[in-house]
């Protein structure tokens, strides 16, 4: 299969919101930003401002001058990439499209190293960053949990106004609390998520299982009913709680990689 990678273009949007959104399993959508109803107009963004999206980076490959996957990526000052997304439309998985996209990644700069969260139960593209010779590193597990019902005082939220207007766009945001009073005293001021209308992403454990917490923000937001957090795989929420799905950080030594083309040849 001969295939181009460019750029991303305005016009590719729709079609590489839609084509994440189809690359999981619809029971994920809920806690996927990617999957929600806005995320084509943030994608907009990204390619239509990208000085405000530094190190970011779309990718397409175009096969026959149609679309056939792009990937997301994103490369920090010191060099570290990380690959949000690698997405292929179904007719094309399995003819090299996802090699060729990384491909091309890696041959625009020099980078330290290429990292990526995988689930481990996604068979096809673990068998691929293996024959790429991407190692294995430490599991991540996300977990939901109901949200108490709604305490009689609402959460104060910080630029509410802003969070509110980020939301009604891209059907997800980010903001902060602040001072809570609960039992014993204040609580200092945290940061969560919202995904879609019914999820509140919780960026740490504790705040994952403070029932009190969770109760005034869901006085805040009444629209939310669960709880949603990704943890080590080693650590547990102490509420009771139910796991989606489990993630594997896997991670190339692109300067080793590079080493070993040098010495060997390349094997394309």
């Amino acid at each position: 299969m001969s295939v181009e990678v460019r750029p991303a273009v305005l016009a590719d949007v729709p079609l590489l919101a839609d084509l994440t959104a189809r690359s999981f399993d619809e029971s994920l959508h809920p806690y996927l930003t990617v999957a929600q109803a806005g995320a084509a107009r943030f994608l907009a963004l990204v390619v239509t401002h990208p000085h405000l999206h530094p190190g970011r980076e779309l990718l397409v490959a175009v096969s026959e001058e149609a679309v056939v996957g792009y990937a997301d990526l994103r490369t920090s000052p010191k060099g570290d990439a990380f690959l949000s997304y690698l997405c292929v439309v179904e007719e094309a998985r399995g003819r090299g499209v996802a090699t060729a996209l990384l491909d091309a990644f890696r041959a625009e700069r020099s980078h330290r190293s290429l990292a990526l969260d995988v689930f481990t139960s996604n068979g096809p593209a673990n068998a691929l960053y293996d024959r790429l010779g991407f190692g294995r590193g430490p599991l991540s597990t996300w977990v939901t949990r109901p949200l108490p019902a709604a305490a009689s005082v609402p959460a104060p939220v910080e630029a509410f106004a802003t969070q509110h207007a980020t939301q009604e766009a891209y059907g997800f945001s980010q903001f902060r609390t602040g001072d809570l009073p609960v039992a014993g005293g204040m609580r200092a001021p945290s940061t969560f998520g919202r995904i879609g209308e019914t999820v509140l992403k919780c960026l740490t454990l504790a705040d994952f299982d403070d029932d009190d917490v969770l109760a005034a923000l869901r006085a805040s937001f009444p629209t939310t009913t669960e709880a949603f957090v990704i943890v080590a795989d080693d650590s547990r929420p102490a509420s009771p709680h139910r796991v989606v799905v489990t993630s594997e950080r896997r991670t190339l030594d692109t300067r080793q990689d590079a080493t070993r083309t040098r010495r060997h040849g390349s094997a394309a």
